[in-house]
């Protein structure tokens, strides 16, 4: 719901349905509050399961174990080289 542009809408609409409470205020301020706390976390998540996924993909695709260290390692912030082409 949140990545759908009406979501407070279509929040509204699944809770009056299932007849659950809070459905007359979700579209007010409810559904905003929510979105700005789980945002982030989402966002993050996010972050951290792409940033695997890469991590994953470059090692199946270098041969040389040595060349994915050195890759690995130029994308940690805390030891960042200069970045591989």
């Amino acid at each position: 719901m949140i990545s759908n542009g009406s979501g407070s809408t279509e929040a509204a609409k699944i809770l009056g349905l299932l007849g659950l409470p809070n459905d007359t205020t979700m579209e007010g301020r409810s559904f905003h509050i929510i979105e700005e706390r789980i945002g982030p976390i989402i966002r993050q998540l996010t972050d951290e399961i792409l940033l695997e996924n890469l991590i994953e993909e470059v090692r199946l695709s270098i041969d040389n174990e040595s060349d994915f260290e050195t890759w690995k390692q130029a994308i940690n912030p805390a030891i960042a080289s200069p970045p591989l082409p």
